[in-house]
């Protein structure tokens, strides 16, 4: 096998940003569904970019903060119980962080060992059921696990093909004759 057929950085590189914008167009797709203002779309973006120590490359995806709640189909106001949005609110009201009080609920958080903080940001859920209106949607995760496989062979050709490099050019310091 010649060097000519392995795998060079440039390819390698190439390949991952192949990837990064299969994920990257399927997830802009996914989020065509939504009934928001588009700007979570418009602000997605992909990047690969080389690691400052040694050799190996990052792929990363960037988008505003909401779009983990749109996720999650949660938000203000909104508590996840079971994987699906209930109306909910915080255990104390900012009324009560800020007078610095306690209810029952809070105290009984206290002692069962959460911390102050814990206890100021704990939500739970009242009254209703799931809201019709808020759904989750899984409009990342699922394209980047499902090109995972695709990946990992693409980083397996690779760094396979760089260690057989190293391989070839020590192969003449292993050799007896001239």
């Amino acid at each position: 096998m010649g060097e000519e057929k392995l795998m060079t950085e440039a390819d390698f590189v190439s390949a991952l940003r192949t990837w990064a914008s299969g994920v990257y167009f399927r997830s802009r797709a996914a989020l065509l569904q939504t009934h928001g203002s588009g700007q979570l779309r418009r602000e997605l973006k992909r990047y690969v970019e080389a690691l400052r120590r040694g050799d190996g490359y990052k792929v990363s995806f960037r988008f505003p903060r909401h779009g983990v709640f749109r996720h999650y189909g949660a938000g203000r106001g909104w508590v996840i119980v079971d994987g699906k949005p209930v109306r909910g609110q915080r255990v104390l009201s900012l009324r009560e962080i800020a007078g610095k009080k306690m209810n029952k609920r809070a105290y009984s958080l206290l002692e069962r060992g959460d911390s102050h903080k814990e206890v100021r940001e704990t939500k739970v859920p009242f009254g209703g059921s799931e809201s019709p209106s808020r759904t989750p949607l899984d409009w990342l995760d699922r394209y980047i696990v499902s090109g995972t496989g695709k990946l990992a062979d693409t980083a397996a050709e690779y760094y396979g093909d760089v260690a057989f490099r190293n391989v070839l050019k020590e192969i003449d310091k292993a050799k007896i004759g001239k």
